[in-house]
């Protein structure tokens, strides 16, 4: 997991704020996810735009470039809905660090063009890392070949699960997908469990909880040869 800033070259810097109003409506958002931005965000800035003109690294089909933007939260995010309306106006993948109470933390999803019309996005859930202090180690960006694998290298820091020998970036987000629908199945049938009165039923619930358990500890931890 990323746990340090990240120096981004100076080539590369926008330092632009993009209204709030501009991008949701943009995204055709609701008044539901409009109250939020008003609610949970201060500022959106454009911080870097790294593209083979300002990191020197080849452009591939899937990224042709990496937008970094800041957003400066008034409070935590109670969902992801802000972020899903801002990676719908932007057509590349967007890297965001959202900033709180001299604290950093990076949150992106997986963002690549669809396989059925190139003109549109496809996006996975959102990996986020834990609150960084301002005061935490920096690292310069890291020697890769091109934009696919900066966006992969920000992606497997992102995700808390460790890759698998052979494991490409797409088998490794399914899987840190599935992990978190089991994860969620587990927390659904354990507060199942504590409200079940029925002796029955309770043995029920807890074969279902181990044999997620199973599932879960197998996605975690098991190497991908052994499967």
């Amino acid at each position: 997991m990323i746990d340090y800033i990240i120096d981004f070259p100076e080539a590369a810097r926008v330092d632009r704020i993009i209204p709030k109003t501009k991008i949701y409506e943009k995204a055709g958002a609701t008044n539901r996810v409009r109250n939020l931005f008003v609610r949970e965000i201060e500022q959106i800035r454009w911080l870097y735009k790294l593209s083979p003109e300002t990191v020197n690294l080849k452009a591939t089909k899937s990224v042709q470039e990496i937008q970094v933007f800041q957003l400066v939260l008034k409070q935590d995010l109670k969902s992801d809905d802000v972020l899903m309306s801002i990676d719908a106006t932007i057509p590349s993948p967007i890297l965001f660090i959202l900033e709180r109470d001299e604290q950093i933390r990076y949150c992106a999803c997986y963002k690549r063009p669809s396989l059925v019309d190139q003109k549109k996005w496809v996006t996975s859930e959102y990996f986020k890392t834990a609150w960084i202090s301002s005061t935490a180690k920096h690292r310069s960006l890291p020697v890769v070949v091109s934009l696919k694998a900066l966006h992969d290298h920000f992606l497997r820091g992102l995700i808390p699960i460790e890759i698998w020998d052979d494991e490409n970036i797409d088998q490794l987000v399914q899987r840190a997908e599935t992990l978190r629908i089991k994860e969620r199945e587990f927390e659904r049938l354990e507060a199942r469990l504590q409200k079940e009165r029925q002796f029955n039923r309770k043995v029920e619930i807890n074969s279902e909880l181990r044999l997620i358990s199973t599932e879960i500890d197998s996605l975690k931890y098991t190497s991908k040869a052994n499967l």
